[in-house]
């Protein structure tokens, strides 16, 4: 099964490509060896820094674990005209701990970042 897991990080398919590298990162450290959670936290943060919809679930899987390099990234989400990538910015600012950076969310135009921002923060509490 690790064998299979490990073949699959280079998988042509890319959406096999990123649930293997994000299994990876998410993963409790005692289960993937710190060299191959280096690794695929190395290659969601080069996914994260673009504009597609894996380089936003990138950012919220790095946020989750804990990435803090991603910070700047999820804070130019915030300005964003598309509604979820507004509100994965704010639950990954919410997840790093960064509440005061994510809390204008909480007044954003759309009730669906609005209610995902607000809820995050109140878990987070």
């Amino acid at each position: 099964m690790r064998a299979a897991l490990l073949d699959a990080r280079a998988d042509p398919d890319d959406a096999v490509a990123f649930a293997v590298h994000a299994r990876h990162v998410d993963a409790p450290p005692h289960l993937i060896a710190a060299r191959e959670r280096t690794a695929a936290t190395a290659w969601l943060t080069k996914l994260a820094t673009g504009t597609s919809t894996r380089a936003v679930l990138a950012r919220g899987v790095l946020a989750r674990a804990g990435v803090r390099s991603v910070v700047p990234l999820l804070e130019r989400d915030l300005q964003s005209r598309e509604i979820p990538v507004r509100e994965a910015a704010g639950v990954g600012l919410v997840d790093l701990g960064e509440i005061p950076r994510a809390a204008p969310l909480v007044a954003d135009a759309d009730p669906r970042v609005r209610s995902a921002v607000a809820c995050a923060i109140l878990s987070a509490s």
